[in-house]
C-alpha cells in the first residue's frame, strides 16, 4: 500500500476521538496539539484522559457510540477494543464522508497517524506504512537526538527571512537561490552557542543588502523569550 504524504489543518475542524483507553489517549495528545474542536466519546475513560478533558475543556460525551456522532464532522479516530463498533463506526464514516483511523482496521482507514518529531513549526513523521509500528517508533526516537530544540528557532528564522523578503516585492521562485546562500549548519552552531552577534554577521555576510537582519534577529529572540 503505496500511502499518498499529507499534512491535514484540523484547527477548529470538528474531529471525534472515540475511546478512552491506553490508545486513545496517545491520540489525543497528538490531536490537542492541532488544536480541534474535539469530541470524545467513551463510556469511560483513564484518569490521564479525564485530567486532559478538564484541563482543556474538551466536549465528553460519557457513553458508547451510536449512530449520528460523525454528524458535521471532518475526522474520526475509531479507538475502542470492539470490533462490532468499529465496524459500525467505519460504515457511518463512508456515509458521512469523514476522514477515518481505525485503530484495530489498518484496511479500512483513510489515513494513518506516523510518528512523529515536533519542534516548534518542524514537524518531522516517520511511517512504515502499517507495516511495522515498533520500527517507526525506534526510528523516531533516533531521529529525536538528531533534530534538537534548536531546529525550531531555524525554521523561525527562515520564515522571517522569508517573510521579509517577500514583503519587499521578492518572487517566491526568487528565494532558492537566496537560501541555499545560507549556511544552515552554521546558524544551528550559533543558536546552540546563544551566540547572536555572530549569527548576525554571518547572516549580513550571506544575505541580500535588503534584508534588515537586525531587525530579524531582534525579532526571533522576542519571540524564543515569549
Amino acid at each position: 500500500m503505496n500511502l499518498y504524504p499529507v499534512n491535514l489543518n484540523i484547527t477548529n475542524r470538528k474531529c471525534v476521538l472515540i475511546g478512552g483507553g491506553r490508545v486513545a489517549l496517545r491520540k489525543l495528545r497528538t490531536l490537542l496539539e492541532c488544536d480541534p474542536a474535539l469530541v470524545i466519546i467513551s463510556p469511560e475513560v483513564s484518569a490521564e484522559i479525564a485530567t486532559l478533558i478538564a484541563e482543556r475543556n474538551i466536549s465528553y460525551e460519557n457513553r458508547c457510540y451510536r449512530i449520528g456522532d460523525l454528524k458535521g464532522a471532518f475526522l474520526c479516530i475509531a479507538a475502542t477494543n470492539d470490533r462490532r463498533i468499529q465496524s459500525a463506526i467505519s460504515e457511518e464514516a463512508a456515509e458521512e464522508k469523514v476522514l477515518l483511523n481505525s485503530v484495530t482496521d489498518p484496511e479500512i482507514c483513510d489515513f494513518q497517524v506516523p510518528a512523529t518529531i515536533r519542534r516548534g513549526d518542524l514537524l518531522v513523521t516517520v511511517s512504515t506504512c502499517g507495516g511495522s509500528p515498533a520500527l517507526s517508533k525506534k526510528l523516531r526516537k533516533q531521529l529525536e537526538k538528531e533534530f534538537g530544540p534548536e531546529y525550531s528557532v531555524l525554521v523561525k528564522l527562515f520564515s522571517q527571512i522569508r517573510q521579509q523578503l517577500l514583503t519587499s516585492s521578492w518572487r517566491p521562485e526568487s528565494l532558492r537561490p537566496v537560501f541555499q546562500q545560507i549556511d544552515s549548519d552554521k546558524c544551528l552552531r550559533h543558536i546552540i552557542a546563544d551566540d547572536w552577534q555572530a549569527l548576525e554577521n554571518d547572516l549580513k555576510r550571506q544575505l541580500p543588502e535588503i534584508c534588515d537582519v537586525q531587525n530579524i534577529i531582534d525579532h526571533l529572540r522576542k519571540e524564543i523569550k515569549n
